[in-house]
C-alpha cells in the first residue's frame, strides 16, 4: 500500500487489518466457562511476583526472551534502510516480501518443540541460538540472496529460542511452586522491553555505523542468549 499510495495508507491498511482480526476474534471465541472473578489482593500478588522472581532459571529465561527478540527487531528494523540504499535500491514493496521468511519460524518452533520433548529443552535452545547467530552473520554479506538466507536462519533460530523459552517459563514456574501466569507476565514484560529498547538502539547503530552497527549489536545480543542458555544447563532441573 505504501508503494502504491503513501505511508499513511500503509498504516491505515495495517490498522484496518488489526480491527478486522479483533472483530473476528471477539465473535469467534466462546464465552468463558468455569471462571469465577476474585477481588484483587495486592499482598497475594506481591507474593506471587516474588516467587516468580526467586527462581534463577526463570530469571534467566526472562532476560533471554528480551535479548533474543531485541536482536530480531534490530535486524528487521534497520535492514529496510540498508536495502533501499545502494547497491540494492529495493522498493518498499519488495522489502516487505522479506517478511515471507516468517513461516520458517512457525516450522522451526513446531519442530523444536518436538525435539525438546525427546532430548530436552536445555539441548535444543542453544541450537536455535547458533542458527540465529549464523543468520545474522550472513546478513553482513553484500549479496541479496545470502542476506535473505541469513534472514531465514535468523527467523528460524529466533523462534526456536522464543518457543522453547516461553513454554519453559510456565513449566518451570509450576515446578518451582510459582504462579505460571505471573511468570509468563514477567517473560512478556521483558520480551517487549527488549524489543523496544534494543530496537531503538539498533536504529541509532545504523545511523552511526551503517549495517555493521546493527549486525554487531544483534550478534552481541544472541551471544548473551547463548551465555544464558549455557547457564541454564547448570541449574538443577526440578521437574521443568
Amino acid at each position: 500500500m505504501t508503494d502504491l499510495l503513501d505511508w499513511r495508507w500503509g498504516l491505515a491498511a495495517a490498522a484496518g487489518l488489526a480491527v478486522v482480526c479483533a472483530v473476528a476474534v471477539t465473535l469467534a471465541l466462546p464465552p468463558s466457562q468455569h471462571f469465577t472473578a476474585r477481588r484483587r489482593d495486592d499482598l497475594a500478588l506481591g507474593a506471587m511476583s516474588r516467587a516468580a522472581l526467586a527462581d534463577p532459571a526463570l530469571r534467566r529465561l526472562y532476560v533471554l526472551g528480551g535479548l533474543s527478540v531485541g536482536a530480531l527487531v534490530v535486524v528487521f528494523n534497520a535492514l529496510g534502510f540498508r536495502l533501499t540504499a545502494a547497491p540494492h535500491h529495493l522498493s518498499l514493496g519488495a522489502i516487505s516480501l522479506l517478511y515471507l521468511v516468517y513461516p520458517l519460524g512457525t516450522i522451526s518452533a513446531t519442530v523444536s518443540g518436538a525435539w525438546a520433548d525427546r532430548v530436552g529443552r536445555r539441548t535444543v535452545l542453544p541450537i536455535g541460538c547458533l542458527a540465529a547467530l549464523a543468520g545474522v552473520a550472513l546478513t553482513l554479506s553484500s549479496s541479496l540472496p545470502v542476506i535473505v538466507v541469513g534472514l531465514g536462519l535468523l527467523t528460524a533460530g529466533f523462534f526456536v529460542v522464543h518457543g522453547i523459552a516461553s513454554g519453559w517459563v510456565a513449566v518451570r514456574a509450576h515446578a518451582a511452586g510459582a504462579s505460571a501466569s505471573q511468570a509468563a507476565a514477567f517473560y512478556l514484560f521483558s520480551y517487549y522491553v527488549g524489543s523496544s529498547v534494543f530496537g531503538n538502539l539498533g536504529s541509532g547503530a545504523w545511523s552511526a555505523y551503517g549495517w555493521t552497527g546493527p549486525a554487531l549489536l544483534a550478534l552481541a545480543l544472541f551471544a548473551g542468549v547463548g551465555i544464558l542458555a549455557h547457564g541454564l544447563r547448570r541449574i538443577p532441573a526440578l521437574t521443568g
